[in-house]
């Protein structure tokens, strides 16, 4: 039954304890008849499918109002799932038929990503399943895919990614290298640099990846990764230019272009001033001190302070920002002092700034230039 935007599932007690007879019925044959105990486990799979023939395509996609039976039903479905899944851990193509039957006829969320982690810990934990963890990478791709545009349940998805990146770790280089150059299909940009670009360029990760892969590849890895972290930033620079900047401090090309992209959103106004001013302190920190002042005056001139505004939650960043500027010279400051005269409508802030300008210049630390440090 279809009601507003969710479909009301009713689920009668009797059909709940299929899967589990289906399920002894399965064990009891597969010694005997595998074949025979393969085909009883997809057809019951099949048979409460949450996609229904008759539905329209955004019928199909919606996803169904939880019952207590609903959820009975899925945890003894669950179970056959996964015991036809292990059962098969030796049968690729088996495996695959399995996986298939899965992802055709089982669209909720929440039965994929526990069923999903039950293969991933059991293939990677203890003797390793080589099929199983590529199935249960295989799952991660479609949960991650399907749940791309959920917003309701953000830790889940999280989760998901986390092991999804892991289970591409465990299995090697050509896994890691599909997710990041097809990271759209799968991640939002800030996902994709947070989770995905990060790991890979994080200290640890050779260490984790096959070894058979990583001494000859790691930088082709780290290079991928940086030019996906750089892509990202295009894609959403308010959420993603500083995380990628920090990624990218060993290369100049990456950190001059993905500064570019800030100075640009900045002029857009699509990146806030509070976020402006953290990736210039970053900037400054890292010894880009001329970028870093470009980039606080385009945050200066997003700040406007009313008449009586003295505690304005920008006042700290202005006030770094005009030591910043008198350490440049007379043109940065100037510049700042035009946008202050021009937004802070507050005296006595204004007064302050000024007074600021005039006071002995503070020394900037010794530039560092980033990509020379590796």
């Amino acid at each position: 039954m279809v009601t507003g935007e969710h479909r009301q599932l009713f689920v009668p007690s009797d059909i709940v304890q299929i899967p589990g007879l289906v399920r002894y019925m399965f064990g009891a044959l597969l010694p005997t008849d595998p074949d025979l105990s393969y085909d009883i486990g997809l057809r019951s799979l099949r048979f409460f499918a949450f996609k229904d023939e008759h539905q329209s395509s955004s019928e199909a996609d919606q996803l169904p109002v939880r019952s207590n039976f609903f959820d009975m039903y899925l945890d003894v479905q669950s179970l056959l799932a996964r015991t036809m899944l292990f059962a098969a851990r030796n049968d690729y193509a088996q495996l695959l038929l399995i996986f298939e039957t899965i992802k055709t006829y089982v669209i909720d969320p929440h039965y994929l990503n526990k069923l999903a982690q039950d293969i991933f810990n059991f293939s990677s934990n203890g003797n390793r399943q080589e099929y199983l963890l590529r199935i249960a990478y295989q799952f991660g791709l479609h949960l991650a895919k399907i749940t791309l545009n959920d917003q309701t349940n953000d830790s889940c998805r999280k989760n998901t990614i986390h092991w999804l990146v892991t289970c591409a770790t465990e299995i090697g280089y050509d896994k890691i290298v599909y997710l990041m150059k097809n990271w759209k299909e799968y991640f939002s940009p800030s996902e994709a640099v947070r989770h995905v670009a990060s790991a890979v360029l994080a200290q640890n990760f050779n260490s984790r990846l096959c070894v058979r892969d990583h001494i000859m590849r790691s930088e082709e890895l780290a290079s991928t990764a940086r030019k996906l972290a750089v892509e990202c930033a295009m894609r959403d620079p308010s959420s993603c230019a500083l995380n990628a900047l920090s990624l990218c401090e060993k290369d100049q090309y990456a950190f001059d272009t993905i500064s570019k992209v800030v100075e640009t959103a900045a002029t857009l106004n699509q990146i806030g001033s509070h976020k402006l001013f953290t990736i210039a302190r970053y900037l400054e920190h890292q010894g880009a001190s001329e970028r870093a002042c470009k980039i606080a005056l385009l945050a200066a001139n997003q700040v406007v302070i009313p008449l009586t505004a003295d505690s304005h939650h920008s006042i700290n960043d202005l006030q770094w920002a005009c030591s910043l500027a008198q350490c440049l010279g007379t043109e940065e400051l100037i510049k700042l002092v035009d946008i202050l005269i021009k937004n802070v409508r507050c005296a006595p802030v204004l007064a302050d700034m000024i007074r600021r300008c005039t006071l002995p210049h503070p020394v900037l630390p010794k530039p560092v230039m980033i990509g020379q440090n590796n």
